[in-house]
């Protein structure tokens, strides 16, 4: 049985369905910032709090159980431009670990720092959750990473079914090319058939999948572990190169099942772009996740109270939102901080202030921030009791790292 895979940069949205989409009302966020209600708590900074200036980039808050604050930052590491090279491996990994300690537990009531851990164990932190059994939960983008700038689709031909998809914008042409190979190797591993020949006419994939520097690609590993799956059971798989665009049927069929992907230059709503912040919504039995480049937050059932995890519940989105980099919900209240939207020259909400959004509708209730405005927050976490709220910055020019906002019903 022949297979052909192609892949080709850009990528068009694919719609799915959710049971409701929150948008907030005909009136946009842009005109509610005009009108700046208070529809909902009022929060307002405590200016007291030190805010803790010294540090550089705060890339993450959590409060525990006993409301102290978990405070993630990067010592003197910062993430820029130059920071991964074009493989997504991060560069200077010969300086070792950050020696700092990057996690800073703080006493809320005075600002005091209890204790600090973490040295000689994080390249660059990312995200920080203590849960409710006083487990500290971490991710460090230094150890596994994958971020490019190019849209892509993919498209892969059997000699049935044709499966093409819109990829993550995140993704380069070469890591596209790369998935079309896997998803080809996924469908072969449940077929009945057992002798397959892999045609695709990206060499650069093959050649990835022999080349040792390129282990460390998390598709090629899937690949590579995925073929001594096969190989276990039986599977006989060979791949070949073809030349692409020269007339061969299954490989033009496979380069136009991409191109169908990649008409038009639309925001992706199938699947997330950046998943940037999770929060639960025990009253909802749901997930809400913060797809940051997408500028909306999707609610999934968790399945707690017996119905189908991932069963998706909500897309809570609004006109000029904003890239939404963190978000917590306390019972009806999601509290969200945001960035410019990149995908699209409209007007979006600035990044100076935080929302809170009325979870059931999607309206917006109470606009908050700093007198000076934030510069770029990254992570926000709501004290257990509701009374508070801090925010993380990673902007250096910020007056402040951590800002901690007094909530009042």
């Amino acid at each position: 049985m022949a297979v052909s895979a192609a892949a080709l940069v850009l990528g068009l949205a694919i719609s799915i369905t959710y049971s409701k989409t929150l948008t907030g009302s005909e009136k946009n966020l842009i005109e509610f910032l005009d009108e700046k209600p208070e529809n909902g708590p009022r929060v307002r900074e405590d200016v007291s709090w030190p805010g803790f200036p010294y540090l550089k980039q705060v890339s993450a808050v959590s409060v525990d159980g006993n409301g102290n604050l978990h405070v993630f930052h990067r010592g003197d590491r910062v993430w820029d431009a130059h920071t991964f090279d074009r493989t997504y491996r991060l560069k200077d990994t010969e300086q070792g670990p950050i020696p700092n300690d990057t996690v800073l537990v703080i006493d809320t009531s005075n600002g005091k720092i209890l204790y600090s851990w973490g040295a000689n164990k994080f390249y660059m932190p990312h995200g920080l959750t203590v849960d409710h059994f006083g487990n500290t939960w971490v991710t460090d983008v230094g150890l596994h990473q994958s971020k490019t700038e190019e849209r892509v689709g993919c498209g892969v031909v059997f000699n049935d079914p044709i499966i093409s998809f819109t990829l993550h914008n995140s993704m380069s042409v070469s890591s596209a090319e790369l998935t079309a190979i896997l998803v080809v190797l996924q469908h072969i591993l449940v077929s009945s058939y057992r002798h397959f020949c892999v045609y695709t006419d990206s060499m650069s994939a093959l050649e990835s999948l022999h080349s040792l520097t390129e282990r460390g690609h998390p598709t090629v590993m899937e690949i590579l572990l995925l073929l001594r799956k096969l190989e276990r059971k039986d599977f006989d798989i060979i791949f070949s190169w073809v030349p692409g665009h020269v007339g061969i049927l299954g490989n033009e069929r496979a380069d136009n099942a991409a191109r169908s992907m990649t008409d038009h230059m639309q925001r992706p709503v199938y699947g997330m772009v950046v998943p940037h912040s999770l929060t639960l919504v025990p009253e909802h039995d749901a997930v809400c996740v913060a797809d940051r480049e997408n500028g909306r937050v999707l609610c999934y059932a968790t399945g707690m109270d017996g119905s189908e995890p991932g069963t998706p519940l909500a897309s809570i989105e609004n006109q000029g939102l904003g890239r939404v980099f963190a978000i917590d919900a306390r019972g009806k209240q999601l509290f969200l901080v945001n960035g410019p939207d990149l995908w699209q020259n409209s007007q979006s909400v600035s990044s100076d202030h935080g929302l809170v959004l009325d979870i059931e509708s999607g309206l917006p209730m109470t606009l908050w921030g700093p007198d000076k405005g934030f510069r770029l927050p990254h992570d926000l976490a709501v004290s257990p009791d509701g009374k508070y709220v801090y925010v993380s910055e990673i902007d250096l020019s910020a007056p402040k790292r951590v800002y901690k906002f007094n909530i009042r019903n």
